[in-house]
């Protein structure tokens, strides 16, 4: 059965090793360590078969039209809602938590909220990666639009391979498998000095 990973983040190098572009740097390693050497631009994304079963993608479109990247995925491809795991950052989680889980509300992601527009549906898999919130006095956009600080640096590279192999058990076993995996993983950030 083919499934779709979406890592989510905003196009161009102005946003790469930025908070909001969490789930594009997962997908980008997961392309990585598969050792994919071709990838096509169509549509609304960048996609590769890393098997004959999996594709990952990352949407050439900004965080708030991800919806029209997943939406031409799933009709590539043929596939229904439940076939998506979309991978994003998220706010309510510090770094090095994450949660897997299907449908529900969006918690104010616009990325999701476009893909649960466009797909008419929430129930799709999501993959919630932890930033963390900002603290007080700093926007949340000024807060996900910015790259991820030195002293965290060493447990994000930790996050990336643990939601990689977390990735892998929703593909190869099942989702109830990766939910274990992935939901009670607990990095602590790194307190070394800089």
């Amino acid at each position: 059965m083919r499934r779709v990973v979406l890592g989510l983040g905003n196009p161009g190098a102005r946003y790469q090793g930025t908070r909001h572009n969490v789930g594009q740097a997962i997908v980008e390693h997961f392309v990585a360590a598969e050792r994919v050497t071709r990838t096509e631009r169509e549509n609304s994304c960048r996609w590769c078969e890393a098997r004959p079963d999996v594709v990952l993608a990352v949407p050439q479109v900004y965080m708030n039209e991800s919806g029209a990247a997943a939406v031409w995925l799933l009709g590539r491809f043929d596939l229904a809602p439940l076939d998506l795991l979309v991978v994003h950052d998220d706010l309510d989680l510090p770094l090095g938590r994450m949660k897997l889980k299907r449908g529900g509300g969006s918690a104010g992601h616009r990325g999701i909220d476009s893909i649960a527009d466009d797909l008419v549906s929430p129930e799709f898999c999501r993959l919630r990666v932890g930033v963390g919130r900002p603290e007080p006095g700093t926007e949340v956009i000024d807060w996900v639009l910015a790259p991820f600080a030195e002293a965290e640096r060493a447990t994000l590279a930790r996050v990336i391979d643990a939601v990689a192999t977390g990735i892998r058990v929703w593909l190869d076993e099942s989702f109830e498998r990766a939910v274990g995996q992935v939901n009670g993983i607990r990095l602590e950030a790194s307190t070394d000095a800089c």
